[in-house]
């Protein structure tokens, strides 16, 4: 009798489909982690992008209602005084319009100095106090700790100019969340 010389065993047959079966079920398990890690992402950045824009918005309420409290102003022919009088009145309205705008946003806003202003503005060189009667210092924050930092420079003619409009974020350090991996091995 001759034996069959092409014949294949199912041992190794047996043995290779297992191997591909646990890959495939090992890329599998990594595509579901990363497709979630991926939507987590996904959804914080929605949600700093939505704080942005109500921060934005709740900004240039501000500027319009400033800008109405001044056009009085500019009209009877502006003074110094005149233009800190007009925005002194106008800031609880210019506070209130800017969180009535944005109802998610916190808004405190201070009178400052020309000085004061150029100086938290952190302008050097390219604005001169000199050129400012006097400031407002605004922050806009919404409750997920994003906010802006503007100064806003109010000329003795009646107009104003935006010396600095930075966004920032608070950041919370309360705990790892939903961190996929860390790169750090696991502590015990």
């Amino acid at each position: 009798m001759a034996r069959n010389q092409g014949s294949v065993r199912m041992g190794p047959v047996s043995l290779f489909t297992l191997v591909i079966i646990l890959c495939l079920a090992v890329l599998a398990v990594l595509a579901v982690t990363t497709a979630q890690a991926s939507y987590v992402l996904a959804e914080r950045q929605a949600s700093a992008m939505t704080a942005a824009y109500d921060d934005e918005r709740a900004g240039q309420k501000l500027l319009a209602t400033l800008d109405g409290a001044l056009a009085p102003v500019r009209e009877r022919g502006a003074s110094a005084g005149a233009v800190r009088a007009a925005a002194e009145a106008a800031l609880p309205q210019m506070v209130q319009a800017a969180e009535q705008a944005a109802p998610g946003v916190t808004v405190e806003a201070n009178m400052a100095t020309a000085a004061e202003a150029v100086s938290a503005a952190g302008v050097k060189g390219a604005v001169e106090a000199g050129s400012f009667t006097c400031g407002l210092q605004v922050s806009f924050m919404t409750e997920s700790g994003r906010g802006i930092d503007a100064v806003i420079g109010l000329r003795a003619n009646g107009t104003f100019q935006v010396l600095s409009w930075k966004m920032i974020a608070i950041l919370n350090d309360e705990g790892p969340g939903d961190v996929l991996w860390s790169g750090e091995p696991a502590s015990r």
